[in-house]
Parts: C-alpha cells; sequence; structure tokens
C-alpha cells in the first residue's frame, strides 16, 4: 500500500469506539484544516485499525476528475482519545 502521506497522531477531546467514532467526518474536517479541498475530493477505500481509545485511518482522498482510484496514494491519520 503506497502511503502519500503519514499525519502520525491526532488527539480528538471526543470518545473514538468502534461503532461510535465518525472516522469520515473526523478525516474530512482534519483534511479540511489543513487546506485540503474536500469539495472537489472524496474520502475512499477506508481501511481501520480500532485499539483502545483510538483508530489508525487509511483512506484515498481522490479528486472527482480522476477515473479510478486504483493508482492513487493513500494517507494515513491515526485518531486517538486526548
Amino acid at each position: 500500500m503506497n502511503i502519500k502521506k503519514d499525519f502520525d497522531t491526532v488527539y480528538l477531546e471526543q470518545n473514538i469506539k468502534k461503532g461510535e467514532f465518525n472516522y469520515r467526518n473526523a478525516i474530512k474536517s482534519f483534511m479540511e484544516s489543513n487546506g485540503y479541498n474536500v469539495e472537489t475530493c472524496d474520502i475512499c477505500s477506508t481501511n481501520t485499525e480500532w485499539f483502545d481509545e483510538g483508530v489508525d485511518v487509511k483512506f484515498q482522498f481522490v479528486h472527482y476528475s480522476v477515473p479510478t482510484s486504483a493508482t492513487e496514494p493513500y494517507y494515513l491519520i491515526r485518531f486517538k482519545e486526548a
């Protein structure tokens, strides 16, 4: 898996529990706050690895004009409870 950018650990002031935590919204918020255009790109091919009070999320951030995500790189964020 080609990891383009590892954002390392992002601490959040909320409960991070499988089945309750909306990691897609957290990714969107994080990407937007770091200057990424969330209006023309989509979060896809997510892969999660849950652990105590956190989750590692690998995902693709693909521009709407790209015909297939097959060659797009992945990003990695570790969300952890603060």
